[in-house]
Formats: C-alpha cells, sequence, structure tokens
C-alpha cells in the first residue's frame, strides 16, 4: 500500500476549520471552559499553512477570537476573510454568529437572509440563528422574511408568540428596553458559559408580583444548572446595584433548566410564549 500523500496547505486549512467548529462551537454541553494553549496551536497551525488560502487563514484566526470573546478582533478578521470570499456563505453564516454576540442583531440577520436567498445554502440551524437574534428586538420581520423564502409556516407560531409576548409586556410595566436589556445580559452569560445557542421560553405572572417568567434550556446536567441559576442571580443583583438599575428588580424571574425539562407536561411545551397567567389576579 502506498504511503498516504500529506495534506496540502489548502487541505490542512479545512481540517483545521472543521475542527474548531465542531470542537468548540457545536454541539457544546455544559459549562465550557476555553483551552488557550490548544487555540495557540490552532493559530500556529494556520500560519504554517495560510498560502492554502488567505480566506481560510483569517476565518481560523477570527473563530479563535470568537472562541476566547474577542468580538471587535474577531470582527476585523472576518472582515479580511470576506475581502477575499465575499460571497463565501459559511465565512457568512460565522460572521453572522460574531454580530449576534456583538448585538449587532439587524445586521447579522441581513447576512443570514442573504445566505439563504443568494446563495441558496440553508441549514437547520439558521432559522434558529433568526430567532435567536430577534427575540431582543421583538422583532417579527426577519422571521417573516425567511418563512417566505423557504415557503414553510414553522415560524408563524413563533411569529405569533412574539407579538402576543411584546403587547402583554404593557401588560406588566415591562419596557421594551427593559426586556431588551436582560436578555442581552442573559444572552451573553450563556455564551461566556456555554456557548450554547438557546431558544428560552417566557410566560408572564399577572399575580400580586408581577413579573416575567424566562426559561432558559441547555445541554446540562442538574449540578450545572444550579450552578448558572446561582450565577446569574448574583450577576443580575450586581449589576442592578452597580448600575442603578433598581427599577429592574422583582420584574424577571430567570431559570436555568436541562433541555429535556421543557417537556414538563405543559400544553404548548415548545412555544417560545406560553402567555399570561391569571391564575393568581387579586
Amino acid at each position: 500500500m502506498a504511503p498516504r500523500q500529506p495534506k496540502t496547505k489548502e487541505e490542512a486549512l479545512r481540517s483545521l476549520l472543521n475542527d474548531l467548529i465542531e470542537e468548540y462551537l457545536l454541539n457544546q454541553k455544559g459549562i465550557v471552559t476555553v483551552n488557550d494553549f490548544a487555540l495557540q496551536g490552532a493559530l500556529k497551525k494556520a500560519e504554517k499553512n495560510k498560502e492554502g488560502g488567505l480566506d481560510s487563514y483569517y476565518l481560523v484566526k477570527a473563530l479563535v477570537n470568537v472562541i476566547q470573546g474577542r468580538l471587535n478582533t474577531a470582527e476585523g478578521e472576518f472582515k479580511k476573510a470576506l475581502r477575499i470570499s465575499p460571497n463565501d456563505p459559511v465565512i457568512l453564516t460565522n460572521y453572522s454568529v460574531a454580530l449576534r454576540l456583538l448585538n449587532k442583531n439587524n445586521e447579522s440577520n441581513e447576512i443570514l437572509i442573504k445566505v439563504i436567498k443568494e446563495f441558496k445554502f440553508f441549514e437547520d440551524s439558521m432559522l434558529n440563528n433568526i430567532l435567536f437574534n430577534s427575540i431582543p428586538e421583538l422583532e417579527i420581520k426577519y422571521l417573516q422574511e425567511v418563512t417566505q423564502y423557504l415557503e414553510t409556516d414553522r415560524m408563524n407560531g413563533i411569529i405569533d408568540g412574539l407579538i402576543s409576548l411584546k403587547e402583554d409586556l404593557q401588560e406588566i410595566d415591562i419596557s421594551f428596553s427593559e426586556f431588551q436589556e436582560v436578555v442581552e445580559l442573559l444572552r451573553s452569560m450563556v455564551n461566556k458559559r456555554t456557548r450554547q445557542q438557546f431558544i428560552p421560553r417566557f410566560s408572564i405572572d399577572n399575580g400580586l408580583d408581577r413579573h416575567l417568567k424566562i426559561e432558559v434550556f441547555l445541554n446540562i446536567n442538574t449540578q450545572e444548572a444550579a450552578e448558572l441559576n446561582s450565577e446569574f442571580t448574583t450577576y443580575f443583583v450586581d449589576y442592578i446595584f452597580d448600575k442603578e438599575r433598581h427599577d429592574l428588580s422583582g420584574k424577571f424571574l430567570v431559570f436555568f433548566k436541562q433541555q429535556k425539562s421543557r417537556y414538563d407536561g405543559t400544553e404548548s411545551p415548545d412555544a417560545l410564549y406560553l402567555g399570561i397567567n391569571e391564575e393568581l389576579v387579586a
């Protein structure tokens, strides 16, 4: 048997990209830690093989910076990659995720729509990405647009839920800006601690203590759920006092739960918004 030929520099970069995406950005579970030593090794390998394609080289650098939380630096590397390959759907899709983490949700969605519409590139995760980007803004136009392009009514229930949630928040005196502020805090912590994408479940307790309940379902065990609940409670209380945002106190209840806990006997467990609980109204 002839010895296996060594990979070309192009193949080496592609393999490196696949490894980074698979190990650090897809199918995450639990609370993660960043192996900076391994990531530095990835950068050295990319540098060694950069002649295999500068677009892939800059994409490697962008992804490493995303993983390490250096999002502004990552954005610059994505732009370098896109100057070389402006229509590469893999670069564009990963760039959209970085923009989402930078809270540039509209720009992130526009890129995903472009990928779906112009390049006919689609993965199931794209629908979740667009939904994930739309929640802080309670914005439905991107959901309606992607539903149109894919000729699917899969998003109709989600769209109705966002509309209802936006209207019902007024019933408990939570402003749009307050909702957006807390959701962005939550997304930032989840990304830092787990790098998982999640579709939350909202419900409103319209009783004596009126608040928005936010359930965050992640691929975690019970101990990790308890740790995240404790951590976010401390983080949120500190935020309220440090930023003098006392008006947020008592308006939001956040619970981290295992993914399987979503199917808890609730009538519509996959719904984004369960509506207002009127049972406790005095």
